[in-house]
Formats: structure tokens, C-alpha cells, sequence
């Protein structure tokens, strides 16, 4: 079991003047055992894919615990489902899951669901470049509004965009990669942008630049 890492406490990273309280971790192994299958198929022209996950949130909730406030992961049952289809040059894309036993500081005694909803379209009609637009929208069922209070405040709705853009040039030894990401329906929530370019000098030597 493997968690994201958090910013240290005083770096730029971490903008709270306050540390954070001390993160539980499950241990590995017995009842904390993680598992994942999918059953796939894949016809002429289009494929599907279902998918059953028991599972550690990766993401930390607050929480009280015997020694006060700390941080802790919320064991998640997981099913969804993922087709695609090919269409000429383009590849279209969706997906559904939901996500079952998410817990927050603001109503530690109850358990919400949030359905997880992804749609998006990769276009490979350029010699050696692709395109491709993705879109998921998230929402948790049942929610009450004191969720907004949580110290991670939680909305009912959320929505985040992802464009790419990758290309090879010079007979395949420049590859360029532009990846944005926006938060919100209007784009206008936050998010980050990723341009990177990795030129190989030889077989088993590249350079990497990128911002």
C-alpha cells in the first residue's frame, strides 16, 4: 500500500503556517489486502472493459482519532466500466465508475458514494501527432451541504478537463508533449499546464527540457 506524498511542512509547497496531524497508514498484508480485476473484450473496431476494485483511498480525509485529529485513508469499493470505439481517425472514449465508502471530518459517522463519469476523444489523422480531449465529472450522491465546511471541502459537482498534444519530428527523434488540465465547467477553477521536449542524442542518450 502506497500513498501519495505530502508536501513537507515549510516548504513552498505547503502553504498552511500549520503542519498536518499525523497520517495513518493501513499495513500491508491480511485484512488491508488490496485487490482489483477486469474482465475485457475486444471486437472489431470498438472494445469494453469491466472493472471491480477494493482499494485504499489514495487521498486522506480528517478524522478524530484516540489521539486527537489525524489523517486517515477510507477503504473504497470500486466498479465501473470503459468502452471505446474507433471512428476513421478518431478514437472516442468513456467511462463510469463509482466509488463507495468515502468519509468526511464533517459527518464522521456517515459513508458517501460518487459516481465518476469520463468522456473524451484522441484524433490521429497527422502523421506522428495526436490529439486528444477529455473530460470527467464527478459527483457525490446524497450530499449534504455541511460537506463545504469539511478542512477539504467537498462539492457536489465537480468537473476537470484534460487537452494533449503529442508529435514526433526529425524522424522520430524530437518528441514534443503539451498537457493541460483545467478545474470547473468554465475552465476557471485552477489546474496546470505541462510542455516538455525530449530529443534523443542516440540510442541510449537523450536530453529532456521542459516547463
Amino acid at each position: 500500500i502506497r500513498f501519495d506524498k505530502n508536501p513537507a511542512f515549510g516548504s513552498e509547497f505547503y502553504p498552511s503556517p500549520m503542519p498536518l496531524p499525523p497520517e495513518q497508514e493501513p499495513s500491508d498484508g491480511g485484512s488491508n489486502t488490496e485487490y482489483a480485476m477486469a474482465l475485457s473484450g475486444r471486437m472489431q473496431g470498438w472494445d469494453i472493459a469491466f472493472h471491480l476494485a477494493r482499494i485504499y483511498d489514495d487521498r486522506f480525509h480528517f478524522a478524530l482519532g484516540d489521539s486527537g485529529l489525524e489523517l486517515q485513508h477510507s477503504r473504497l469499493d470500486m466498479a465501473g466500466v470503459a468502452v471505446s470505439a474507433v471512428a476513421e481517425n478518431w478514437l472516442l472514449k468513456g467511462e463510469l465508475a463509482q466509488f463507495d465508502g468515502l468519509q468526511f471530518l464533517a459527518k464522521p459517522n456517515e459513508e458517501f458514494s460518487r459516481n465518476d463519469l469520463m468522456f473524451g476523444a484522441e484524433y490521429n489523422g497527422f502523421d506522428n501527432t495526436t490529439f486528444s480531449l477529455e473530460t470527467v465529472l464527478r459527483h457525490i450522491n446524497h450530499y449534504d451541504s455541511i460537506l463545504k465546511t469539511d478542512p477539504i471541502p467537498a462539492q457536489k459537482n465537480t468537473t476537470q478537463t484534460a487537452f494533449r498534444y503529442n508529435a514526433d519530428f526529425l524522424h522520430n527523434r524530437l518528441n514534443v508533449v503539451l498537457l493541460a488540465t483545467r478545474f470547473g465547467e468554465g475552465l476557471n477553477e485552477g489546474g496546470f499546464t505541462r510542455l516538455q521536449f525530449k530529443y534523443d542524442l542516440k540510442d541510449a542518450v537523450s536530453l529532456t527540457l521542459g516547463t
